[in-house]
Formats: C-alpha cells, sequence, structure tokens
C-alpha cells in the first residue's frame, strides 16, 4: 500500500487538491487508489453546496497519474506533466459526493499509455454503489529541450 504522502510526491498536486489518500493495488495495466476527502468541507473542490459527483473525473486523473508515476518509477524515470484533453463516455449515477459515509475507491485502467498520451477507463465506488465511469485522455506536456 502506498500513503497519501508518497502518492502525492507522484503527481503535480499538492496539499489539500492531492485528492487521494492511498493506493490500494497497482499492477502495469490498472491501479486501485482510495480517497476519504470527498466528506471534508475543506475539500479544494467543494462549494457552498457541497461536493458534485463530477469531481470524480479529477480523482480518477490523479489516480491515472499516480500510476504513470509508478509506471516510470519503476523504469527509473519520471512522468512528464499531462493536462486532459478529453473525456468520453463518462455516466455520473448520483450529484453529490460529500454526503457519501464510505471511502471511495477509484479503479483506473490503462487502455493507451505512451510518451505523448495516456488513455485510461475509470470507475469510482463508493461502497456498493457505482458513482462514476467513464475514459480520460491526457496530453503529456513535452518540452523541447532543443530551444530552451
Amino acid at each position: 500500500m502506498i500513503d497519501h504522502e508518497a502518492l502525492c510526491q507522484l503527481i503535480p498536486h499538492d496539499g489539500k487538491m492531492c485528492l487521494l489518500d492511498k493506493v490500494l493495488h497497482w499492477d502495469q495495466d490498472n491501479i486501485h487508489c482510495q480517497s476519504n476527502g470527498h466528506q471534508s468541507a475543506s475539500n479544494p473542490l467543494r462549494d457552498e453546496r457541497g461536493l458534485a459527483a463530477i469531481h470524480t473525473v479529477e480523482y480518477a486523473a490523479q489516480a491515472m497519474a499516480v500510476h504513470g508515476g509508478l509506471l516510470a518509477r519503476e523504469q527509473g524515470n519520471e512522468i512528464e506533466p499531462g493536462y486532459v484533453v478529453a473525456l468520453k463516455d463518462v455516466q455520473l449515477h448520483r450529484r453529490w459526493l460529500h454526503d457519501l459515509n464510505v471511502a471511495l475507491d477509484v479503479h483506473a485502467l490503462a487502455l493507451t499509455q505512451s510518451a505523448a498520451a495516456m488513455i485510461y477507463r475509470f470507475q469510482v465506488v463508493a461502497g456498493e454503489h457505482e458513482i462514476a465511469v467513464g475514459r480520460i485522455t491526457v496530453m503529456n506536456q513535452t518540452v523541447d529541450k532543443t530551444h530552451g
């Protein structure tokens, strides 16, 4: 298991914006993370109404980044920062997250991984209930080191 502090070192977010608490399992193609931060009144994505379920996309994107970081670290590299460029087939099965009294389980499956982009299918579950599913495409930031 990888704890909050260690996983936050793998993504470009820190402090409260690092939304995941721990990595329960990962392998070459999959990652399973968990978070309880959706219940916190200080969650940085929360507004006066609460925390909307659309923010599960950010939880999933962070799981993808952690997965990419773990794979890169395993090969002695660092992952380049990336940007979400597409969401596809996203289905939300509830409107709010803050009223859930169980942890969010965030699952991500790598469909495509390259130096330029990553495409993952994700699923966010709370207890026995599916909260969200979909696909996320992230383009990796490339730096032209010859024109520095």
